[in-house]
Protein backbone atom coordinates (compact mmCIF):
# COMPACT_ATOMS: atom_id res chain seq x y z
CA UNK A 1 0.00 0.00 0.00
CA UNK A 2 1.67 3.26 -0.71
CA UNK A 3 1.72 6.71 1.55
CA UNK A 4 -0.61 8.08 -1.08
CA UNK A 5 -3.20 5.45 -0.18
CA UNK A 6 -2.63 5.20 3.38
CA UNK A 7 -3.29 9.23 3.48
CA UNK A 8 -6.22 8.93 1.84
CA UNK A 9 -7.32 6.03 4.31
CA UNK A 10 -6.80 8.45 6.89
CA UNK A 11 -8.41 11.65 6.04
CA UNK A 12 -11.28 9.87 4.54
CA UNK A 13 -14.47 12.40 4.97
CA UNK A 14 -16.76 9.89 6.83
CA UNK A 15 -14.64 8.87 9.81
CA UNK A 16 -16.33 11.29 11.88
CA UNK A 17 -12.73 12.02 13.76
CA UNK A 18 -11.76 15.07 15.22
CA UNK A 19 -9.34 17.15 13.02
CA UNK A 20 -6.63 16.86 15.89
CA UNK A 21 -7.13 13.04 15.58
CA UNK A 22 -7.10 12.94 12.12
CA UNK A 23 -3.81 15.63 12.58
CA UNK A 24 -2.07 13.37 15.31
CA UNK A 25 -2.54 9.99 12.52
CA UNK A 26 -0.85 12.07 9.77
CA UNK A 27 2.11 13.15 11.79
CA UNK A 28 2.78 9.72 13.22
CA UNK A 29 2.57 8.24 9.50
CA UNK A 30 4.54 10.71 7.75
CA UNK A 31 7.13 10.82 10.40
CA UNK A 32 7.70 7.15 10.56
CA UNK A 33 7.74 7.19 6.30
CA UNK A 34 9.64 10.15 6.31
CA UNK A 35 12.54 8.57 8.51
CA UNK A 36 12.60 5.64 6.63
CA UNK A 37 12.75 7.02 2.94
CA UNK A 38 14.80 10.66 4.04
CA UNK A 39 17.87 9.74 2.47
CA UNK A 40 16.10 9.47 -0.64
CA UNK A 41 15.95 12.24 -3.29
CA UNK A 42 12.15 13.36 -3.63
CA UNK A 43 11.79 17.14 -3.28
CA UNK A 44 9.43 16.70 -6.33
CA UNK A 45 7.10 13.66 -4.67
CA UNK A 46 7.10 15.55 -1.40
CA UNK A 47 6.02 19.17 -2.65
CA UNK A 48 3.27 17.35 -4.71
CA UNK A 49 2.12 15.14 -1.74
CA UNK A 50 1.84 18.29 0.32
CA UNK A 51 -0.53 20.26 -1.41
CA UNK A 52 -2.40 17.08 -2.00
CA UNK A 53 -2.78 16.27 1.48
CA UNK A 54 -3.55 19.81 2.76
CA UNK A 55 -6.08 19.69 -0.08
CA UNK A 56 -7.29 16.98 0.85
CA UNK A 57 -7.76 18.34 5.06
CA UNK A 58 -9.28 21.48 3.56
CA UNK A 59 -12.21 19.17 2.44
CA UNK A 60 -12.24 17.45 5.58
CA UNK A 61 -12.93 20.57 7.55
CA UNK A 62 -15.46 21.74 5.28
CA UNK A 63 -17.31 18.59 5.76
CA UNK A 64 -17.14 19.01 9.27
CA UNK A 65 -18.56 22.49 9.17
CA UNK A 66 -21.98 20.72 7.38
CA UNK A 67 -24.54 23.57 7.20
CA UNK A 68 -24.36 26.54 5.05
CA UNK A 69 -25.04 29.23 8.29
CA UNK A 70 -21.66 27.15 9.73
CA UNK A 71 -19.77 27.26 6.72
CA UNK A 72 -20.89 30.97 6.77
CA UNK A 73 -19.98 32.23 9.88
CA UNK A 74 -16.55 30.13 9.80
CA UNK A 75 -15.83 31.67 6.63
CA UNK A 76 -16.79 35.20 7.85
CA UNK A 77 -14.88 34.22 11.11
CA UNK A 78 -11.45 33.46 8.94
CA UNK A 79 -11.46 37.03 7.22
CA UNK A 80 -14.23 36.48 4.19
CA UNK A 81 -16.52 38.60 2.97
CA UNK A 82 -19.96 38.35 4.07
CA UNK A 83 -21.08 38.51 0.73
CA UNK A 84 -18.75 35.79 -0.51
CA UNK A 85 -19.13 33.59 2.69
CA UNK A 86 -22.63 33.64 2.11
CA UNK A 87 -22.38 32.79 -1.88
CA UNK A 88 -19.84 29.70 -1.35
CA UNK A 89 -21.63 28.57 1.86
CA UNK A 90 -24.82 28.09 -0.11
CA UNK A 91 -23.04 26.03 -3.07
CA UNK A 92 -23.95 22.93 -4.61
CA UNK A 93 -20.36 22.07 -5.58
CA UNK A 94 -18.76 18.73 -3.96
CA UNK A 95 -16.03 18.43 -1.18
CA UNK A 96 -12.92 17.85 -3.22
CA UNK A 97 -14.03 20.70 -5.63
CA UNK A 98 -14.57 23.15 -3.03
CA UNK A 99 -11.41 22.15 -1.20
CA UNK A 100 -9.06 23.73 -4.01
CA UNK A 101 -11.34 26.66 -4.37
CA UNK A 102 -10.27 30.32 -4.16
CA UNK A 103 -12.00 31.26 -0.71
CA UNK A 104 -10.66 27.95 1.25
CA UNK A 105 -7.49 28.80 0.33
CA UNK A 106 -7.62 32.78 1.13
CA UNK A 107 -9.67 31.15 4.72
CA UNK A 108 -7.88 27.85 5.58
CA UNK A 109 -4.15 28.97 4.57
CA UNK A 110 -1.37 27.22 4.81
CA UNK A 111 -0.63 28.97 8.99
CA UNK A 112 -4.34 28.80 9.53
CA UNK A 113 -3.84 24.87 8.95
CA UNK A 114 -0.28 24.77 11.01
CA UNK A 115 -2.53 26.33 13.87
CA UNK A 116 -4.90 23.80 14.00
CA UNK A 117 -2.01 21.50 14.59
CA UNK A 118 -0.51 20.32 10.46
CA UNK A 119 2.99 19.92 10.25
CA UNK A 120 4.14 20.48 6.96
CA UNK A 121 5.29 17.43 5.53
CA UNK A 122 7.61 19.25 2.88
CA UNK A 123 9.48 21.05 5.23
CA UNK A 124 9.94 17.93 7.84
CA UNK A 125 11.70 16.31 4.65
CA UNK A 126 13.55 18.96 4.32
CA UNK A 127 15.09 19.12 7.92
CA UNK A 128 15.73 14.94 7.51
CA UNK A 129 17.15 15.27 4.09
CA UNK A 130 19.60 18.51 5.02
CA UNK A 131 20.42 16.05 8.10
CA UNK A 132 22.18 13.02 5.55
Amino acid sequence: MTVQEKLKRITKRNRGRNLEVILKEIQQLMTGWINYYGIGEMKGFMKNLNGWLKRRIRQYIWKQWKNPRTKRKNLIHLGIDKRKAYEWSNTRKGYWTISSSYVLHRSLTDKELASRGYKDIALQYQFVHSNY
